[in-house]
C-alpha cells in the first residue's frame, strides 16, 4: 500500500485541485471569510465540549458491527480519538489552507484503503452536526440571528469537507476498475490458448494475442468482419448456433481449422462458450449475447504423441537388448512388461509371469515396496531373486515410478550379482585374512578383540595380547630378496599357529609384526608358558631356498582388565612392552606403567623428525610409471627421502611409522605436496612431455582437514595443471572415513586424479568403486611378487584387473622386478606398471635424465 501522502499528491494530479478549484468550490458553497471568522469566533467555546463529544461520538460507532470492526482494542480508540479530535478541532479553526485541503483527502483515502463505505463515512458526519446543533444553540440563545449565521457556516464547511473526502472515494474507486480492467486485460492477452469473441451475429469483437499468433492474423485484418471470412472449419459455425440458442457450453469439439480462403488446416481443440452482458440482470431486452471460442492448436500434440510412440517402440527395442532385466508392474504390483534379459536371469517366458503378482519373482517385493507409488525418487537395493525352479540369488534393483494417463507403473532394473558377490567374498577374506600367510589380518584381530572383551568380563576371564616383532627380519629380506622374505614368513606362520590354543587367534599385523589374542586366561601370568613357546618356535632354524636362516623376536604383552579396557589401548601397551623385550632381546616383557610412555627410540626419532621438517631435510625421489601398451613413460610417483645430516638417507618404512602415529605425516604430507607440484612445472619448462604425477595421502591428511586448501593453493603458486596431479589412497581411508568422499568428490571436480593404492590388500566394496570418483587401482606388490609361481596370487591379480576394466578403471602393478612378472602382467590387460625392472626411485636430476635417454639405469 501506498503511504497516504502519495495517494494525496495523486488524487490532486487526477482530479486537478488547486488554488482555483478550490476558490470556485467554496464559491458554489458561499462560503467565505466571514463564515470562517464566525466560526473561529465560536471555536474556543466548541474546543471545551470536545472532549466530552468525541467519547460520545465513539460509544456511537461502538453500537454497529459495521463500524465497531474498525476499533479493535482501548489502545486503538485512544489513538483514534487523539486524531478524531484533531480533526474536529481543525473543522472550526477558521483556517482552510492548502495543508487543510490535503489533511481532508488524506482522512478520505485511509477510510476507503481501510474499507469504510461512505455511508457511514457521511453518518459521521450528520452525528457530528447532529450533535452540534444543540449545543450551538444554547449557546446562542440569546443571539437567534449569531446562531443562524454560526450554523449555516458550520454546514458550509462540513459540506467542503464531505466534497473533498467523496473525491478521495470516486478517485480510489476509479482507480481500481481501471486496474481491475488492465488487468483483465493482460489476462485475456496472455491465455495461452487462441480466444475469439463473436457477437450474436457471429462477427468478430475481439481476439487475444494468442489467437492471432496462431493464425498470422492481426486485429485490423478480423474486427468487425464476419466468421467465415476469418476461419474456416467444418460444421463451426452450426455448432456456435446451437451454443447461442440453447446456451450450453461445448467442450473439446475436434476439428481441423485453417484460415478462411486458404487451404492448409491444422487440428484444434474447439471450446464454445456464450456470454450475455447486461447493465441489470433483470433487463434481459438489453442484454447483449456474445459467443467466446477457445482455440487450442493440437499440432504440436500431435507431433509430440507420435515421438511418444516412436520412443515407446525405441525403448522396447532398447530394453529387448539390454543386458539389465527390466520390469514394469502397475499399481498393484502386477508386471506388465518383461524383457529378454529377464527370460534368462528367471529362466521363464514371458507370457508365464505377465499379469502375475511380482512376488513370485521377488519374494522380498511385498517388504521392498509397502508403498510403491508414494516415493517417486529413484531408489537402489540389493535383494534376492527366484527363479522359475525355485533357485535363489542375489541381485541389485534399481526402481523408478512414472505415471502417464492410464495409471502409474514403477519401472525395475535387475542386475544379477552373483558373480560381483562372489568377488565381493574374495575381497571380503582379503579384508579379514593376510593375503600371504592366510593369517587373520589386523581389521579381524582388532573385530575379534572388540568381541572377546565384553565375553571375558561376562565370564569373569582374563584376556591377553601378545604382540610379536620378528627381529631382524629386514636384514634377511635385503639380503635373500622379497620373496625369500615372503616364504620365511609364510614358514614363521605355520610355526606360530602352532603355538596356541583351539580358540585362541594369531593375526599378521603387517610386515613382520604378529599378535595374539588370548582368551579364557584365568590370570595374567597364564599368557607366560605361551609367550615362551612362541619364542622356543622361533629358535629352530628356518630352511629358506636352502638356506638356514635363523629367527628370534620380542613379544610384548598387555592384559585384560589390568592393562586397559579397551580394544585401542591394549594394543598401543603391547606395543610400547614389546620395545621394552626389545631392550632385553629375544625376550617377553608384560606391560606396566614404567614402559607406558613412548620409548626412547621413538622418542627421539620424533625429535629429529619434527627438526627435520624445520630444517628442510627431506627430498623427492621419483619412480617412473610405465604404459605396458606403448612402453613410454607416462608418469611418476612421488616418494620421500630423508637426508639425515649425519645418518645419510634415511627410507622411509623408518620413519613413516613414527610419524603417522605422531601425526606428523600430516605436515610432511603437506611438504610433498607443496614440493611436487613445482616439479611438475620445471619438467614442462625443460621441455619434457607432459607426465602424470602420483602423490600418496595419508588417513591422517583426511581426518585433520586441510587437504583441499594444501592441494588449491599448491597448484596455484605452481601454475599446474591439476590433470597431471593423482592423489594416491588407500583402501582404509575409503571404508573408514565416510567423511573422506566428500573431500575425494570436491577434488575430482578441482580435475585431480584418484587412485587406489595397495588395493586387494583391505576390504573393498564395489558400491565404493561405483559411487567414489575413482580412476586407477593399485595392485600391491605382494600379489606381484608370486605371480609367476602362485595360482591364487594370479587369480587374485586377474580378479582386480578384469574388474577394473568391467568399471573403465585403469590398473597399475607396482613392485614389478622381472620380465616374467611383466609378460603376465601384460598378458592380463594390466594399463601400467612400476619397478625395479624398469627403474628404482630416483632423484629429480636423474629421473629427468632418464626420461630424456628413455633407459633404464644401471641397477646396483
Amino acid at each position: 500500500m501506498k503511504p497516504p501522502e502519495e495517494t494525496v499528491r495523486e488524487i490532486v494530479r487526477a482530479l486537478k485541485i488547486d488554488e482555483e478549484s478550490l476558490r470556485t468550490r467554496r464559491a458554489f458553497l458561499e462560503f467565505t471569510a466571514d463564515d470562517a471568522a464566525r466560526l473561529s469566533a465560536i471555536h474556543p467555546w466548541l474546543s471545551s465540549l470536545r472532549s466530552r463529544f468525541i467519547d460520545d461520538f465513539y460509544r456511537h460507532l461502538a453500537s454497529f458491527e459495521e463500524t465497531r470492526r474498525f476499533l479493535p482494542d482501548e489502545a486503538a480508540v485512544e489513538r483514534l480519538k487523539k486524531t478524531q479530535s484533531d480533526y474536529f478541532d481543525s473543522l472550526t479553526a477558521g483556517v482552510y489552507d492548502t495543508r487543510y485541503v490535503h489533511d481532508r483527502l488524506k482522512i478520505g483515502a485511509v477510510h476507503q484503503a481501510i474499507g469504510l463505505s461512505p455511508q457511514w463515512y457521511l453518518g459521521a458526519y450528520v452525528k457530528y452536526l447532529s450533535g452540534l446543533l444543540p449545543e450551538i444553540r444554547n449557546f446562542l440563545a440569546d443571539r437567534p440571528d449569531e446562531f443562524l449565521a454560526a450554523w449555516q457556516s458550520l454546514v458550509k464547511v462540513a459540506m467542503f469537507d464531505m466534497s473533498l473526502a467523496l473525491d478521495a472515494y470516486i478517485y480510489a474507486d476509479i482507480k481500481d476498475i481501471r486496474i481491475l480492467k488492465e488487468y483483465a486485460e493482460k489476462v485475456f492477452s496472455s491465455i495461452p490458448d487462441g480466444i475469439l469473441v463473436l457477437s450474436r451475429s457471429l462477427t468478430v469483437l475481439s481476439a487475444n494475442r494468442a489467437f492471432l499468433k496462431q493464425f498470422g492474423l492481426s486485429v485490423d485484418a478480423i474486427f468487425g468482419r464476419p466468421l467465415e471470412q476469418v476461419l474456416q472449419a467444418s460444421g463451426l459455425k452450426e455448432q456456435i448456433l446451437e451454443v447461442i440458442g440453447t446456451g450450453d457450453m461445448r467442450h473439446d469439439l475436434l476439428l481441423s481449422v485453417g484460415i478462411a480462403g486458404e487451404e492448409t488446416q491444422r487440428p484444434m481443440r474447439i471450446t464454445l462458450a456464450g456470454m450475455r452482458l447486461a447493465e441489470e440482470e433483470e433487463e434481459e431486452e438489453e442484454e447483449e449475447a456474445m459467443v467466446l471460442v477457445i482455440v487450442e492448436d493440437l499440432t504440436e500434440e500431435e507431433r509430440l504423441r507420435a515421438l511418444a510412440e516412436a520412443s515407446d517402440r525405441r525403448f522396447r527395442e532398447l530394453a529387448e537388448t539390454a543386458y539389465s532385466g527390466i520390469v514394469l508392474v502397475d499399481s498393484a504390483m502386477r508386471i506388465v512388461y518383461f524383457n529378454s534379459a529377464a527370460e534368462k536371469m528367471f529362466g521363464c517366458n514371458r507370457t508365464h509371469v505377465l499379469e502375475r503378482p511380482l512376488d513370485i519373482l521377488l519374494p522380498e517385493a511385498g517388504t521392498l515396496f509397502p508403498d510403491p507409488l508414494k516415493d517417486g525418487e529413484s531408489r537402489i537395493w540389493d535383494s534376492v531373486g527366484q527363479r522359475f525352479d525355485h533357485t535363489q540369488f542375489p541381485m541389485e534393483i534399481s526402481s523408478s515410478v512414472f505415471s502417464e494417463p492410464s495409471g502409474s507403473f514403477v519401472t525395475l532394473v535387475l542386475r544379477d550379482l552373483t558373480e560381483r558377490k562372489t568377488f565381493e567374498n574374495q575381497l571380503l577374506y582379503l579384508a579379514n585374512y593376510d593375503a600371504l600367510t592366510g593369517l587373520p589380518n589386523r581389521i579381524h584381530l582388532i573385530e575379534r578383540l572388540k568381541q572377546a572383551i565384553p565375553l571375558a568380563e561376562r565370564n569373569g576371564q582374563h584376556l591377553a595380547l601378545l604382540f610379536l616383532d620378528l627381529d631382524r627380519f629386514k636384514g634377511v629380506n635385503d639380503s635373500l630378496g622379497h620373496a625369500s622374505g615372503d616364504l620365511l614368513l609364510v614358514e614363521v606362520s605355520k610355526r606360530l599357529s602352532n603355538c596356541v590354543r583351539k580358540g585362541d587367534t594369531v593375526a599378521r599385523f603387517g610386515g613382520d609384526e604378529f599378535v595374539f589374542l588370548l582368551e579364557g586366561l584365568e590370570e595374567r601370568e597364564d599368557a607366560k608358558p605361551i609367550a615362551e613357546k612362541i619364542l622356543g618356535a622361533l629358535n629352530a632354524p628356518f630352511e629358506i631356498d636352502n638356506v638356514q636362516v635363523f629367527m628370534n623376536g620380542s613379544i610384548g604383552i598387555s592384559t585384560w582388565p589390568h592393562d586397559g579396557e579397551s580394544s585401542d589401548l591394549l594394543l598401543r601397551r603391547a606395543d610400547a612392552a614389546m620395545y621394552r623385550a626389545k631392550e632385553l632381546g629375544n625376550s617377553y616383557a608384560f606391560y606396566n606403567p614404567e614402559i607406558g610412555a613412548l620409548p626412547e627410540r621413538r622418542f627421539s626419532m620424533e625429535r629429529e623428525l619434527r627438526r627435520a621438517l624445520e630444517r628442510n631435510e627431506f627430498e623427492l625421489f621419483f619412480q617412473p610409471q610405465i604404459d605396458l601398451a606403448t612402453g613410454n613413460c607416462v608418469g611418476a610417483e612421488a616418494l620421500i627421502r630423508w637426508r639425515h645430516p649425519e645418518k645419510g638417507l634415511i627410507l622411509p618404512d623408518q620413519f613413516i611409522p613414527v610419524a603417522e602415529s605422531t601425526g606428523l605425516i600430516v605436515p610432511m604430507g603437506a611438504w610433498v605436496i607443496r614440493s611436487a607440484c613445482p616439479h611438475l612445472k620445471s619438467w614442462r619448462e625443460a621441455g619434457m612431455a607432459p607426465l602424470r604425477l602420483t602423490v600418496n595421502v595419508s588417513v591422517k591428511q583426511f581426518e585433520r582437514g586441510g587437504l583441499i586448501q594444501t592441494l588449491e593453493s599448491s597448484m596455484r603458486e605452481s601454475g599446474v595443471d591439476s590433470r597431471l596431479l593423482e592423489i594416491e589412497v588407500t583402501e582404509s581411508v575409503l571404508m573408514q572415513h565416510p567423511m573422506a568422499s566428500d573431500t575425494l568428490r570436491e577434488l575430482s571436480r578441482m580435475g585431480i586424479l584418484i587412485s587406489i593404492d595397495d588395493f586387494g590388500t583391505g576390504y573393498s566394496s564395489l558400491s565404493y568403486l561405483k559411487k567414489l570418483p575413482v580412476y586407477k587401482l593399485k595392485i600391491d606388490r605382494s600379489f606381484v611378487t608370486t605371480l609367476p609361481v602362485d595360482p591364487d596370487m594370479l587369480a587374485i591379480t586377474t580378479a582386480i584387473v578384469t574388474m577394473g576394466s568391467a568399471l573403465r578403471l585403469k590398473t597399475i602393478a607396482e613392485g614389478v622386478e622381472s620380465r616374467e612378472q611383466l609378460d603376465i602382467l601384460r598378458r592380463l590387460g594390466c594399463d601400467e606398471i612400476q619397478g625395479y625392472y624398469y627403474s628404482r626411485p630416483l632423484p629429480n636430476d636423474t629421473f629427468m635424465t632418464w626420461v630424456r635417454e628413455k633407459s633404464t639405469p644401471p641397477r646396483t
